[in-house]
């Protein structure tokens, strides 16, 4: 998007994590991300650096007006079609995951088979790559 689509009232979206010590990190709306919640407010007529608008959030907790890379937001007139696209392929992935789940199972039976304690024994450290490159973390991995 380029700074003419966002002119001075226009509603604009981003998602928020919550950091350690109450920092937040601003990115791209997402939808139904776990941890993150969404921040909505108003472009303003303020000038500012090339890339970069000024918002007044809506939200109390957060900065009440900050100027942001256009790149981090979204129209609010965007959001349905994002949930839409959202929904649609979710089945998709469920399916996906459904089938990678059912390879593991199989992999941990193999690995056991060649009496490993687990799959984790047989340094399956492609998954775990995996894993964490697609957004999963988890603190038994390596355990």
């Amino acid at each position: 998007m380029k700074k003419n689509d966002f002119k001075p009232g226009t509603r604009v979206l981003a998602s928020i994590n919550d950091e350690e010590y109450g920092d937040h990190e601003m990115f791209k709306y997402v939808y139904d991300s776990y941890e993150d919640y969404t921040i909505i407010g108003t472009v303003l007529d303020q000038p500012s650096k090339p890339g970069r608008i000024f918002v007044a959030w809506d939200d109390s907790d957060f900065d009440p007006e900050g100027d942001v890379e256009i790149k981090l937001l979204t129209l609010e007139s965007d959001k349905s079609d994002i949930e839409k696209d959202f929904k649609s392929v979710a089945k998709q992935v469920r399916e996906k995951v459904k089938q990678a789940a059912a390879l593991v199972r199989e992999a941990n039976k193999l690995a056991q088979k060649g009496h490993a304690k687990n799959l984790e024994s047989m340094r399956a450290n492609e998954l775990i790559s995996a894993m964490d490159d697609s957004g999963w973390r988890s603190s038994s991995w390596g355990c």
